[in-house]
This record gives structure tokens, sequence and C-alpha cells, in this order.
């Protein structure tokens, strides 16, 4: 990517007041202090934990010429006072990249659970079908022959858009992106206007930020607020907050998926894109209706009924934009498995499975299907993540109890919270305390988990799926539960 200086005026033009008027050159922009060089554009903002207008002098001795703040501050250089930095910085940095957005195409994912999976098997779809398409997503930002470790599932507006322009130059047409809660609140993706957006689920999830449901849904809701006008929405009509999301759509095409019968006599969609799940001893599958478009069984690789909801909805997408059944048939029946989502690890007859389920709904979801492979007791390795969504803990724990033979409660993510003050919010979910061990090591929590098995038995080492890191709040350590599970089986 070639990247050109900028005019200040030119990149904050109608955002304020612009005070100590002049027009240096921008080189790039910066929002932190540590990463701040000559000649960058330094955003400010009064944030959760920290107000960065605190840290302006520092930016202005590295380097930074100029800012962007949300109140007066005590600087020479010009700077833009502005309602809010944080939607300022999409703006900015779609300025600064020369608007990589309006030169692709966007498919928009939300949901609580099975974003990563979905888009990963649109990007399947679409790469099999021709399309060029990139993936910003949970685990990876993918395109051509890059593959890049996600730091957050939807980067913030400035690293978006550094990204995007990075894949106009590489040629992409399509972009598949996960769009969380956080990034539409925070308005990372101010701009952009997708050609398709899919619901998934709503269930309990980041009320540490969100605070309530309803909240969270609001926030949510926008993508569909930013589809276009020949655009389409796909939503999953077995959950029954789809008709919320359904309501806001403000493209003029509709996609209904789903595997249960409903009465959908009252809703104007352009297909019905239906599935049903087919008894199967290896793998998945199931019938796909692909609506006067082909029908027929598919044979998926991965398990959990979960995945079929997943197909649904990237079949939804593939069917908007008239890519042929025989596609998607090889494509879901080809896609592998997605690392750290329903995970399945084998030896000796014992099975572990490693799941991200840090949710109450995702952890019902996935002992569920536990259930249906083992031919014995079900175990669970789980934990919570530290100052995030309190509320959560004890729900996760009581289904835990009701859906597990046995439970072994360890750290997740703790960060500067108390692993036992953690632990203990979750056992006021669970009645039956002599079903449950507590090991704050999640070595050998895990390792306690396997050691139980017997033949035909399941293990569910839940809620840190993909991820190569604990977090400890001042510190991080390396660690995979996958990596682990893998090393305890003597599968590597």
């Amino acid at each position: 990517m070639l990247k050109k200086s900028r005019k200040f005026i030119e990149l904050v033009e109608g955002l304020g007041k612009i005070i100590n008027r002049g027009n240096p050159e921008v080189r790039d922009i910066s929002y932190d202090t540590r990463e701040v060089k000559d000649g960058d554009l330094f955003f400010a903002w009064e944030g959760v934990n920290v107000d960065t207008h605190l840290y302006i002098k520092e930016a202005e001795q590295k380097g930074a010429c100029c800012f962007v703040v949300e109140k007066p501050i005590n600087t020479k250089l010009p700077y833009v006072i502005v309602e809010n930095s944080k939607k300022a910085l999409a703006i900015v940095s779609q300025r600064f990249f020369d608007f990589p957005q309006n030169k692709l195409k966007f498919i928009g994912i939300t949901g609580t659970n099975g974003k990563t999976t979905t888009s990963l098997m649109i990007k399947e779809i679409f790469d099999n079908y021709g399309f060029s398409t990139g993936l910003i997503g949970t685990i990876w930002y993918v395109y051509k022959n890059k593959k890049i470790k996600a730091k957050w599932t939807t980067p913030t507006s400035y690293n978006l858009y550094k990204i995007l322009s990075e894949m106009v130059d590489e040629g992409i047409e399509w972009v598949i992106m996960e769009v969380t809660s956080h990034a539409l609140e925070q308005n990372r993706v101010e701009g952009i206007n997708f050609d398709v957006a899919v619901f998934t689920n709503f269930t309990q999830d980041h009320l540490d930020f969100h605070k309530t449901m309803e909240n969270y849904k609001k926030a949510k809701i926008k993508l569909f607020r930013k589809v276009k006008n020949e655009g389409c929405g796909c939503f999953n009509v077995d959950d029954s907050n789809w008709i919320d999301f359904y309501n806001v759509n403000f493209g003029k095409h509709n996609i209904l998926y789903g595997l249960k019968k409903v009465d959908l006599k009252s809703f104007k969609y352009d297909a019905f894109i239906k599935g049903e799940r087919l008894d199967s001893k290896n793998g998945l599958k199931f019938f796909l209706d692909y609506y006067k478009k082909g029908k027929g069984i598919i044979s998926l690789k991965v398990k959990g009924i979960f995945n079929i909801y997943n197909a649904l909805a990237s079949s939804s997408v593939a069917w908007f934009l008239d890519i042929p059944f025989e596609y998607v048939k090889h494509s879901l029946e080809n896609f592998e498995q997605v690392p750290g989502r329903f995970e399945v690890f084998e030896k000796d007859g014992k099975i572990v499975i490693v799941d991200f389920a840090h949710t109450p709904d995702s952890l019902r979801k996935i002992l569920e299907e536990a259930r249906k492979l083992s031919r014995g007791k079900v175990f669970v390795v789980f934990g919570c993540g530290g100052e995030r969504d309190y509320d959560k803990r004890p729900k996760m724990g009581k289904i835990a109890e009701d859906m597990a033979d046995f439970i072994i409660l360890t750290n997740d993510n703790p960060r500067n919270e108390k692993p036992e003050k953690i632990i203990k919010e979750i056992l006021n979910g669970i009645s039956n305390k002599n079903k449950v061990e507590i090991i704050f090591d999640r070595y050998s929590a895990i390792e306690y988990g396997i050691k139980l098995l017997g033949e035909g038995e399941v293990l569910v080492v839940a809620g840190k799926g993909h991820e190569e890191y604990q977090d400890f709040g001042k510190y991080k350590i390396k660690f995979s539960d996958r990596e682990v599970v893998k090393k305890l089986l003597g599968l590597t």
C-alpha cells in the first residue's frame, strides 16, 4: 500500500471548531502515545478507564503535529474540537486512506454466536465460486496470501480502513466481516454500507459494556441500518429476536433461514432457506432446500447443530448473490474445522471438545451436542472472564450443573479480578457442590478432566477456544486449550 501524507485541514474539515489554525502535513494517525511518530495526527477521547487528553503533551513531545480532541487542550499546535473523537477517527481514517470502502463490497455478520464459522463458510463458498475475497474476523484477517492473527474481531476504525486500503491494492472485491456490538456502538464501521447483513442469534453477552440486554440489542441492530437500499438482510427465524432486526433492515431484500416450522405469512421475503437435520453417526448431515434453486443432502465435516445454522446463514448470502446450489454444496462439504469451535480431539476412546463457548447460551448448546456424542458421562472444564458480564456467571454454573455429570471450575482470563471471586460467583448458580472440583491452574484442570474420562465419554473444555494466551491483568502467559489437549492426549 502506497500511503500519502494529507493536509490537516483536508482531513478534519467540517468536523468541529479548529483552534490554532494551521495546516501541517499529516504522515499518519495515532491514538496511543506508545505508537506516536513524527508527523502524526493524534486523537484523544474520554474513555471508560482513562482520559487520553492527559497524554497530549507526551504525544506532542514524540512528534504529533496536530490533534483531534473532545475539549480544549494546552498546546500551540493546531487542533479541532469534536463531539465524539471515535466517530471522528472513522471519518478521518476514511479520508486519509482515500475512502477504500467505496471500492469494495461488504458482507456483515452480527449475532452473539456463530459469526466466525459463518464468515468462514461464506468465504469458502465465495472463493470456490471465483470471487476475490477478504476476511475480517475474530481469529484472522485474511486477504490474498496474507493471514494476520486478529487483535480485535472488528478492528478500530483506523486499522480497519488501513486493512481495507490494502485489500483494494490487492484487488479484493468482497469483504466478509464479523461486526461486533462494540464496533457498532463505538462507530468503528462508520462510513461502510453493507451489501448483505446477517443475523445469527441473540443471547446474553457483553453486559459489562452495554449494561442491559436492550442496549446490547440496539447496538447490534445498527448493522441493519447500514445495509444499502438494494441490499439484503439474512435472518435466523428460529431465534425470536429476528423480527427486531428484520424491522430495521434498510435493504429492500430479505432472506430468511431456519430449521423449524415458523409462520411467516405476515412477512415479506425473497426466499426461505430451510434445513432439516438428518441422523448421522459420522459428522453432520442435513437436507438443504435452496429455495427454487436446488436442494439436496449436505454432509458436513464439522459437528454440532449450530453448524447447520451457520451453513444456512452462509447459504442465504449465496442465494441472494445467485451462486448455484452445486457450489454451495461442494463448499460446505469441504469446509474444514475452525480452530477452537467445537473442535473434537479423540484418542483411545476419550473425546475432548474445545470450544469458545463463553456465554450461557453457547455453553448450553455445546453441552447438548456433547451429550449426543457421549456414550457415558459428560464432563466440563470452564471459568468466566474477569471484568466482564458478572451476571452470566451463576447462570453458566446452573447450566453446567443441569447438563454435565461433573464440573471442573478453573481460570479463564481473570484479568485484574480475583479468581476466587469469579469462581464463587459461578458456584452461586450450582446447588450440588459435590459434583464440582475447583482447580485454578487451567492446565491442571484440563489434565484432571482427561484423567476422569472413561471410554466413549466426553470432556468439554469451554471458554477460550482459539485463544493462545491467558490474561492475568498485569501480565499474560502463553496458553492454548487446543495445544494442551493435544499434548495430554498424546496427539503431538
